[in-house]
């Protein structure tokens, strides 16, 4: 089966990148960042060939995006193995991850679903049913070890856990005692009783 919908691939891309940047330090702007820079890799994986201006992604993609998205990628894994409390999953969930990595950049056990290299081999691979199989095999993959080692980091351990507030909380913490609830006496404002 050839997956002529380039749409169909923009959610393996992007749900690729909230794990691995949820973990990080900086995620107000790392998560958009990393987004952004997921673009031109979908884009030069599934649209080469369907307009020119593809081509500079393609050449962006290999020059900056690949890079980056090495640095998060080693960067998630480190974060993630510190945080988590299940050490074990997450270097499992490395082991799966790279050695799949391997497997699939080698060409071992006859697996051709990784991205190619040049822009036309990328054209004649993404017109390729077997191609497209293996992808979507690699993207589900990728995204099974991602999230799995990703949800083992407790919300209290990122960045944003436990330190998320609206604008109209105060930063008094007695404002909202058990005893202000249950004790009418107690004057909810300033949390002293009256």
């Amino acid at each position: 089966m050839t997956i002529h919908s380039v749409w169909f691939w923009a959610p393996m891309h992007m749900l690729q990148a909230y794990p691995m940047t949820r973990v990080l330090p900086l995620p107000d702007f790392i998560i958009p960042f990393a987004h952004l820079m997921w673009v031109p890799m979908y884009l030069a994986e599934h649209w080469t060939g369907l307009a020119d201006p593809v081509v500079t992604a393609f050449t962006f993609s290999e020059s900056y995006a690949i890079p980056f998205s090495a640095l998060i990628l080693f960067s998630f894994w480190y974060f993630c193995h510190k945080q988590s409390n299940n050490k074990t999953l997450v270097k499992i969930m490395i082991v799966l991850y790279f050695g799949f990595l391997a497997m699939s950049v080698n060409g071992w056990f006859g697996f051709i679903g990784s991205p190619k290299k040049t822009y036309e081999d990328q054209i004649a691979a993404n017109a390729d049913p077997e191609f497209n199989r293996h992808h979507t095999l690699l993207h589900v993959w990728y995204l099974a070890c991602l999230w799995i080692a990703s949800l083992t980091v407790p919300f209290e351990k990122l960045a944003t856990g436990g330190k998320a507030k609206n604008d109209t909380q105060s930063d008094d913490k007695s404002q909202y005692t058990y005893s202000s609830i249950t004790n009418p006496e107690v004057n909810i404002e300033s949390g002293m009783q009256d």
